[in-house]
C-alpha cells in the first residue's frame, strides 16, 4: 500500500506508515468505499478485498481519486414517500423505506454499479466508477429496471400489511462528470458531480410511477437492446435546451 503522505510502500495491512506515521487508507476494488486496511470484506458492498491487492488495488486507489470521467448515472425516488410518511406510523415508514432501499441496491449491485448515496428515499448510483464499463449505459438502463421489477413483488406484501404499496421513478443519463472525494473532517467519500449527476435527477421527475426513462444521448448507446416509447421534448431544470427522454418498456 502506498503512502499518499510520503510515497512509501507499506504492507498491505499496515494502518499506519513506516516511514511518516501517517494513517493509511484503503479502497474497495469494487465500489469505491473506505476499507480499513487488511479487511477482508468490504463494508459498504461486501465484496472480498484480497483482489484489491497489488496492481488491481493501486489501479482502484487510481480510480477512487477520480477526475473527469465518462459514466452512466442513475437517480432513483420512491413516488408520493412524504404522504406516505405522514399516512403510516414512523416505524412502519422506516420499514418500508429499509426494504425500499434493499431492494433498489440489490438490482444495482445485480449489474455491477455502484450505489453512492442513499438520500432518505432518493437512490444515486454509478456504473463505470470506480472500474470503467464500456457498457455502463446498458448496465444501468437494466438495474433500472430490475428496481421497478423488485418493487412491483415487493409492494403487494406492504400493501396487505400496512395499507401502502411502493413504487418508484427512475432517470438514467450517460454524461461526463467530475469524480473525487467530498466532504470533511473524518468523513470523505467519491462522488460525481456535474451535469450528468443533475440531468439524471430531473428525468427521474419525469418519468412515470414504476418507470425509467433516459435521454436521448443515452438511448444512442443502446439502440435494438431496448423497446423504448418517444416521450417527446421536455423542458428540464438546469438543461440550457430541451431534452428528448425515452421511457424503457423491456429489454
Amino acid at each position: 500500500m502506498r503512502c499518499e503522505g510520503c510515497d512509501r510502500d507499506n504492507p498491505p495491512d499496515s494502518r499506519f506508515c513506516e516511514e511518516c506515521g501517517g494513517e493509511q487508507r484503503a479502497w474497495c476494488h469494487r465500489c469505491g468505499s473506505d476499507v480499513t486496511p487488511g479487511a477482508r470484506f468490504c463494508r459498504s458492498c461486501g465484496a472480498r478485498q484480497e483482489a484489491a491487492s497489488g496492481a488491481a488495488g493501486e489501479a482502484g486507489r487510481l480510480a477512487v481519486r477520480g477526475g473527469r470521467r465518462d459514466l452512466s448515472v442513475l437517480f432513483c425516488d420512491m413516488v408520493a414517500s412524504t404522504e406516505i410518511a405522514n399516512r403510516l406510523d414512523a416505524e412502519d415508514f422506516q420499514e418500508l423505506v429499509r426494504a425500499y432501499q434493499t431492494a433498489c441496491t440489490r438490482a444495482v449491485y445485480r449489474f455491477e454499479g455502484r450505489v453512492a448515496q442513499l438520500l432518505g428515499d432518493g437512490i444515486l448510483a454509478y456504473f463505470g466508477f470506480p472500474q470503467a464499463q464500456e457498457d455502463s449505459a446498458e448496465r444501468s438502463i437494466r438495474a433500472g429496471l430490475a428496481i421497478v421489477e423488485e418493487l412491483r413483488a415487493l409492494s403487494p406484501e406492504f400493501q396487505r400489511r400496512l395499507g401502502e404499496g411502493i413504487s418508484a421513478r427512475v432517470g438514467i443519463h450517460r454524461g461526463m462528470a467530475v469524480v473525487g472525494e467530498m466532504g470533511s473532517g473524518g468523513r470523505r467519500e467519491p462522488l460525481a458531480v456535474g451535469e450528468s449527476v443533475n440531468l439524471a435527477a430531473r428525468l427521474q421527475g419525469a418519468a412515470p410511477e414504476n418507470g425509467v426513462v433516459i435521454s436521448g444521448s443515452t438511448r444512442s448507446l443502446v439502440q435494438g437492446l431496448f423497446v423504448m416509447r418517444d416521450l417527446g421534448e421536455h423542458a428540464l431544470e438546469g438543461a440550457d435546451e430541451p431534452v428528448t427522454i425515452y421511457h424503457v418498456l423491456r429489454g
